[in-house]
């Protein structure tokens, strides 16, 4: 097993205890998530709200980033509002 596998075997089996950390301390709001969209032939990111998404926010969802098997992605609103991700 290479160093990478070990790393992501820990990331997949305690991917439901960082999305529970994650729910209690990093998130303001769920109404709204990341992720990225094709736009003229190059990719965008979006933090709009729900509308239009597969599924809401929930911490399946959550889970399955933290196990790296979905491609939602989730930012950070840093101070002065600005968003990383």
């Amino acid at each position: 097993m290479t160093a990478a596998d070990t790393s992501a075997a820990a990331w997949h089996a305690r991917a439901g205890e960082l999305a529970d950390w994650a729910l209690a301390r990093l998130f303001v709001r769920t109404d709204r998530f990341g992720g990225y969209y094709r736009k003229s032939g190059g990719t965008a990111k979006s933090a709009r709200p729900n509308k239009g998404c597969r599924e809401p926010f929930s911490r399946g969802l959550l889970v399955r980033h933290f196990r790296a098997t979905s491609t939602e992605n989730l930012f950070q609103k840093g101070v002065g509002g600005s968003l990383s991700g």
